[in-house]
């Protein structure tokens, strides 16, 4: 089920008109469907109800508060890889044991923060980061809960910017070096292995990848069971695609049915970290036309969002469906062909190349769809522009979540010197 759809020619978020909210809130904004966002979390955690496990929805795909705290009344657990993420969490009540601490560069400042909260556990990728951790752990007197990132070296067959699991990634350890590892850990007093963790990468849209790395993970964790570690969890991560493009994508049910065999062998939690499935589809970024423009080759809308509002078209390629707020009616509609840019200096601030638009107009409002995931927790303040709103609606209700940046907030903590 989708919640953005057409109405008598108006396109809906769940039963609110967008262009209703466009009168009130300036454009560019982000808008999401709060039912999207937990119908989305439900099918996943449904589809694993088997076997033991716990859902760490991935923070960085979209940290805004007011979606950690409907994710969390879900009794959804978070994977986070900042102290900043940490803070949006405990910021809305996320009980900390439903917390995992993930990431390649762990500052001791970092690791402080998170054993004072007494989080679940850190998902460990260095033997650098593990005597770090070992070693805050026993100046604070406290044991650290710990997974090891492995790398399995499994190609997802993904974006090459968002592929994690293989063998010339930065992220986990080899599993060659997994003895020399738990060499290690035996030698450290204030760490506790609770299992192991991987993250193929992102946007997989088949089951294989899945499959391969456990076969090579899941001897290794019953190996560390039997050498009376206590070991209690194998986190798979996350990684689930969405369709952005009518790709052919897997459900979570049936990711469950090639996962589950290997979670019950190990008779371990599973600790599953899905982000983009959850937040992508919930969101849109909404957008004016400002201008259009022609040139002898080719024909520009250009709209008031730009790549600092959305960085995916720009760093990724990423395609995204373009639709208008307003259908055109039969009479007046004339179709062209136009490349959709933005007003930020770079030739790489475009959202779409070549899209059909139905006799654009200056002012006609576009949706930029499927933005919800690493939309606006990538942004920035590129040529100096104050970042957008966030809206979130339930039903025929809208609220704004996040109020847009003003021109005080470009230089708030900035200083001249005299």
């Amino acid at each position: 089920m989708t919640y953005f759809h057409y109405k008598k020619n108006k396109l809906y978020c769940e039963d609110t008109a967008i262009d209703t909210i466009a009168k009130h809130v300036k454009t560019p904004f982000y808008v999401y469907s709060k039912h999207t966002l937990i119908d989305r979390y439900k099918e996943i955690d449904d589809a694993f109800s088997s076997v033991p496990h716990l859902i760490c929805y991935s923070v960085k795909s979209n940290g805004t508060l007011a979606i950690i705290n409907e994710l969390r009344k879900h009794t959804c657990g978070f994977d986070i890889v900042s102290e900043g993420e940490l803070f949006r969490c405990l910021r809305v009540g996320v009980r900390p044991h439903r917390i995992v601490f993930a990431g390649v560069g762990k500052r001791p400042e970092e690791i402080e923060y998170a054993l004072d909260s007494d989080i679940l556990m850190f998902n460990c990728e260095s033997i650098s980061e593990i005597k770090t951790i070992n070693a805050v752990a026993a100046l604070k007197k406290q044991t650290a809960r710990i997974a090891i990132r492995v790398n399995p070296n499994v190609d997802a067959k993904t974006h090459r910017k968002i592929t994690t699991g293989k063998k010339e990634n930065k992220f986990g350890i080899p599993l060659s070096e997994l003895p020399v590892v738990i060499k290690v850990i035996r030698q450290c007093n204030n760490i506790e292995l609770k299992g192991l963790h991987c993250h193929l990468g992102s946007q997989i849209t088949t089951v294989e990848p899945y499959t391969r790395a456990l076969k090579k993970i899941t001897p290794h964790l019953i190996a560390l069971k039997k050498k009376k570690f206590p070991i209690e969890y194998i986190n798979l991560g996350g990684g689930f695609g969405v369709s952005y493009h009518n790709e052919k994508t897997i459900s979570p049910k049936q990711c469950a049915h090639a996962i589950i065999p290997y979670v019950k062998k190990t008779r371990c939690t599973l600790i599953l970290e899905p982000g983009r499935y959850i937040s992508a589809p919930a969101g849109a970024l909404i957008t004016e036309i400002i201008h259009l423009k022609k040139s002898p080759t080719k024909q520009f809308a250009i709209v008031d969002a730009g790549m600092n509002d959305f960085m995916r078209p720009a760093l990724y390629d990423a395609w995204h469906h373009i639709m208008p707020l307003k259908k055109k009616t039969t009479a007046s509609r004339t179709t062209r062909k136009y490349d959709i840019v933005g007003p930020v200096c770079e030739s790489s601030d475009v959202f779409g190349y070549g899209r059909v638009l139905p006799n654009p107009e200056q002012g006609d409002i576009l949706a930029i769809m499927a933005t919800g995931a690493y939309g606006f927790s990538m942004s920035s303040q590129y040529n100096a522009r104050p970042r957008s709103a966030e809206v979130m609606v339930t039903g025929k209700q809208w609220h704004i979540i996040r109020k847009p940046e003003r021109f005080a907030d470009l230089v708030r903590g900035e200083s001249i010197l005299k």
